[in-house]
């Protein structure tokens, strides 16, 4: 499976900038892309470590988020939780394509 190193930075960026760089460009620019992962039922791997709920519960403060509104610090930490959970299935996905090509 080939893994977008980008997505990978987008998700670092959002699960470590403060509350208040929560909506500036660089950041809203990240969750757009995140947003656009597929679910974790399309997306095996994610299974691993995110579930169904979770990333429909990242997608719904994200949208909050994209739209304008000011997000509370619980939903900042939650949104900071998920993107740190999206970023550690990537990476595990990074080390199992590696680990396969080296197979090879």
């Amino acid at each position: 499976m080939f893994v977008d190193r980008n997505l990978k930075k987008d998700a670092a960026l959002v699960a470590s900038v403060p509350k208040t760089t929560i909506r500036r460009n660089a950041v809203r620019t990240a969750i757009k892309r995140l947003q656009a992962l597929p679910t974790p039922s399309r997306w095996p791997l994610a299974e691993w470590r995110l579930r169904k709920r979770e990333f429909d519960e990242f997608r719904a403060i994200s949208r909050r988020i994209l739209v304008g509104e000011t997000p509370s610090d619980g939903d900042v930490l939650r949104l900071q939780m998920y993107a740190a959970m999206i970023f550690e299935t990537i990476d595990h996905a990074e080390r199992d394509e590696g680990f396969a090509i080296a197979a090879e």
